[in-house]
């Protein structure tokens, strides 16, 4: 799907009282620099474990997300962060990663907690 010029997720996946047994979602091929608005859009997705994104994942333009991920008790990011705790809106939509240390142990990038799991682009026949 081209979703470049959609700016507008609201309750895309909500779980809206269905019977959602979405496991994971691969948005790896999404372009979402236009995107404003995700608001509940994994909402109440309670077997949700895991949600792949790609290079084209951009939520610097989102101005509405509240409950994106509200009820996701399930959801674990690439290096098992959790939303147990942690924030619902659009703050940990992005790619958990580990911190990077140098042969001394010294931390050189510090970790970056998210519910999201990078997947890197497959070529297309």
């Amino acid at each position: 799907w081209d979703v470049s010029k959609v700016d507008n997720f609201y309750e895309m996946f909500n779980y809206n009282g269905k019977n959602m047994q979405l496991e994971y979602v691969d948005l790896s091929a999404f372009n979402t620099l236009s995107l404003t608005d995700t608001y509940a859009m994994f909402n109440g997705c309670k077997k949700l474990t895991t949600v792949y994104v790609g290079d084209g994942w951009d939520m610097s333009k989102v101005t509405s997300s509240g409950a994106m991920f509200g009820s996701c008790s399930s959801l674990v990011g690439a290096n098992g962060t959790t939303t147990k705790g942690n924030p619902t809106d659009v703050t940990y939509a992005r790619v958990d990663t580990p911190a990077v240390m140098d042969a001394e142990g010294n931390v050189i990038t510090e970790a970056v907690p998210g519910y999201l799991t990078y997947k890197a682009p497959t070529e297309t026949p």
